[in-house]
């Protein structure tokens, strides 16, 4: 609730009612009354970290020129029919564009959260998960934050401040489809953590397994 103050408040949810939502509600209920008695200012907003973002994010980079060829003996002209330029090519000024997709698992804890929304702003705070190439169709996600097998990915070492600055600013602005289907009065802000493909591969196919 975006308070530091030490000391146990409340008891874990998991040992003293449950996961289900009305219990849930009753502790963050009694959270900010306890802190309210003790002159605690509460901003409203609930803070989850999550191991990644509910979010698939898939990076379309204009592809580098190819080499010019050598030069040709002169031949006789031919007329050739020229082709149409592809619907989903960039726009000639830009060099990527992002793609944001919903990421399928975790259904009820994502619907969860979601439910919150009524009540109280909140905020998403987790790894990207892999950065897919292009634009996939549907999403398909294994487990954490891996991608499916089949699917092209680019290393997070790869993007540019550039592009991770873009990518910040979109899912600052990203409305979860779900969200705005419910008619929600409070939004949810996504903010993603960077890591090197090195450390994420570590914790999700190496510590979180052991």
């Amino acid at each position: 609730m975006d308070s530091y103050v030490s000391g146990s408040v409340a008891p874990p949810l998991s040992q003293s009612h449950g996961a289900d939502l009305g219990h849930l509600r009753e502790a963050i209920a009694k959270l900010e009354s306890v802190h309210g008695q003790k002159g605690t200012e509460l901003t409203g907003r609930i803070i989850h970290l999550c191991h990644y973002l509910p979010i698939v994010s898939s990076i379309q980079r204009t592809p580098a020129a190819p080499p010019s060829p050598p030069k040709t003996p002169p031949t006789e002209a031919v007329e050739l029919s020229t082709p149409k330029a592809s619907s989903a090519a960039l726009p000639s000024d830009k060099k990527f564009q992002w793609h944001l997709t919903p990421r399928r698992g975790h259904t009820a804890m994502h619907s969860g959260i979601r439910s919150l929304s009524s009540t109280h702003k909140q905020v998403i705070v987790a790894y990207t998960g892999d950065i897919h190439a292009h634009r996939p169709s549907p999403p398909e996600i294994v487990g954490g934050g891996g991608a499916a097998p089949g699917v092209e990915t680019v290393s997070s070492d790869s993007l540019t401040a550039e592009e991770k600055k873009e990518l910040e600013a979109q899912m600052a602005n990203y409305s979860d489809p779900e969200w705005e289907k419910a008619g929600h009065e409070h939004p949810i802000t996504y903010v993603p953590v960077w890591l090197d493909d090195k450390t994420a591969r570590g914790h999700y196919d190496g510590y979180c397994k052991t």
